[in-house]
């Protein structure tokens, strides 16, 4: 333990207001790079230079990916306020939304739907929005509540989308992610159904602090399409039915909150879109073989995630959690249209008042 948390926390960057550790879970796959880096040595000192140049191509195309996979959006959280946010006289006032999640929203190993597939769908709909990308490769709801929702609130937004619990549902079911999760974000304690609603209660609260904010809370994918696993059976299901639980209860107090089923929306897709059997398509038991050769397929060889999950025989995911550009697609539409509803509802106000 005290191993990698000296590694990480000399990967920390402290500028205000404080960016959370981006070498996490999956970032600790960096220390790999030391394996070619040592037997490429070895062969130096051997005389092989080939096999030597070889090993210290494939760590430094390995540091590349992994570098691609992990970096900051261009429109993250942290530059909007660093830049002034909507106080930036160099900014078009435009309301904004705020989207907060993890790995699936951050848009480096799964599409970038905050950042390619909303804005275009926004564009054709002529809606003017300033998106923010508020989101953090394996974070948990214990992260969002502690840091990251104050991050959105110091945006200003007008709108928040809010998708996270696919790493909390995970460790439901997985011992090695629970214990990778709680060692990398210092979580006080496991991650079970009772902390997972504690937390998603405290964001929602939070949120709703700020007065004229609307809060959209997503469902989580499928892990997996593979639809009969105990992933989806006992974490995916049981995360999903926490969130309905919380919007539910929340919405009868407070209008401003609204639930977008992106579980139901993607699996009616998987069921709809292929002959294929459910064993036929990729589960969450090969999800860390698929995550490497995906990164590099993308940011080395430029590959589509479509065209990768394709070859895994998936509809609307990559590997078995992030979403390829159908799924952004279909996140976009319900995002897109939540916000439609709203500025339309916004416009009808305003020609009352005149």
């Amino acid at each position: 333990n005290t191993f990698f948390r000296i590694i990480i926390s000399t990967m920390v960057t402290q500028t205000p207001p404080r960016r959370l550790n981006r070498y996490t879970t999956f970032e600790v796959a960096y220390l790999i790079v030391g394996i070619p880096l040592y037997v490429g040595y070895q062969q130096w000192k051997q005389g092989k230079l080939c096999v030597a140049a070889m090993l210290w191509i494939a760590a430094a195309l390995h540091i590349y990916a992994m570098e691609q996979t992990t970096m900051d959006p261009p429109n993250s959280a942290y530059y909007f306020i660093r830049d002034g946010g909507n106080n930036n006289a160099d900014r078009e006032r435009r309301p904004t939304l705020v989207c907060l999640g993890d790995s699936i929203t951050h848009g480096r190993c799964s599409c970038n739907w905050v950042s390619n597939t909303l804005p275009s769908r926004l564009k054709r709909q002529n809606q003017p929005i300033e998106i923010v990308n508020n989101a953090q490769n394996s974070i948990t709801t214990y992260t969002i509540l502690q840091e990251r929702v104050d991050w959105t609130l110091a945006c200003e937004p007008e709108f928040c989308v809010v998708l996270i619990g696919t790493n909390d549902a995970r460790a439901l079911v997985d011992p090695p992610w629970q214990w990778m999760a709680r060692l990398c974000w210092g979580l006080p304690g496991p991650i079970t159904e009772a902390s997972i609603e504690a937390n998603l209660r405290g964001i929602v609260e939070k949120l709703l602090k700020k007065r004229d904010l609307k809060v959209a809370i997503c469902t989580i994918p499928p892990l997996g399409e593979d639809l009969t696993t105990c992933w989806n059976r006992d974490a995916a299901e049981k995360v999903n039915a926490i969130i309905r639980k919380v919007v539910g209860e929340t919405k009868c107090d407070d209008e401003r909150v609204a639930l977008l089923d992106l579980n139901q929306a993607l699996e009616s897709e998987i069921r709809q879109s292929s002959s294929l059997s459910s064993s036929g398509r990729s589960s969450m038991a090969m999800f860390w073989a698929h995550v490497p050769w995906q990164a590099y397929g993308r940011h080395i060889f430029g590959l589509e995630w479509n065209t990768m999950s394709n070859w895994l025989g998936n509809t609307v995911l990559t590997d078995a959690i992030h979403l390829n550009d159908t799924g952004g697609d279909v996140l976009s539409g319900l995002v897109a249209d939540w916000l439609a509803l709203h500025q339309q509802g916004q416009a009808v106000k305003g020609t009352r008042r005149r």
